[in-house]
């Protein structure tokens, strides 16, 4: 007898441990959700290139000089120009970056300071200001055009330098000429 009473209790909690897990695993699969995502990305828009060009801005001859020997002259009446060109991206970069111009150049002391041998960026004349040369301005004047006298300044993302403000192509003229008159 006393093994069928523990049969009987054995048996009525093995099935109260089925009701009990079958009620519990349905209010559990009530709350069980699943979910999906995705994601992607690009390398964000540089824009620029470095480029790295020189200009000869004194030749040997011109139409009415000739050099007797392989050396570059200058003589009054005579002027030389020589374009560059900053490719602008075709629309802002999307980092900040530094835009820098390191522009450099030698000139005979007999050249910079003569008063009649004038230097001009895209035909506007470089005027010498106090204690510099004509030349050394001009040298001033090409680093300026990315936006600060030092020739490096940084710009945020999504702007542009002020030398393509209002879609200017980044094409730069300099060039000398010699008053003779």
């Amino acid at each position: 007898m006393k093994k069928s009473k523990f049969m009987r209790v054995a048996a009525i909690l093995m099935a109260a441990v089925l009701l009990t897990t079958c009620a519990i695993s349905g209010t559990f699969a009530k709350y069980v959700t699943t979910a999906s995502a995705g994601d992607s990305a690009r390398v964000a828009k540089w824009g620029f290139e470095t480029t790295s060009m020189t200009l000869d801005l004194f030749d040997g001859s011109y139409t009415n000089v000739a050099s007797g020997d392989s050396d570059n002259v200058i003589a009054p009446g005579t002027s030389k120009t020589a374009t560059f060109t900053f490719a602008p991206p075709a629309a802002a970069p999307e980092v900040a970056y530094t835009f820098a111009i390191s522009a450099t150049g030698t000139c005979a002391a007999s050249i910079t300071s003569n008063p009649n041998i004038h230097f001009y960026l895209d035909n506007n004349e470089v005027v010498a200001g106090s204690g510099t040369t004509n030349f050394e301005e001009l040298i001033a004047a090409i680093k300026a055009l990315a936006g600060d006298a030092s020739g490096t300044q940084t710009y945020a993302a999504g702007t542009l330098p002020t030398a393509f403000a209002g879609g200017a192509t980044g094409s730069h003229t300099v060039g000398w000429a010699w008053d003779f008159e």
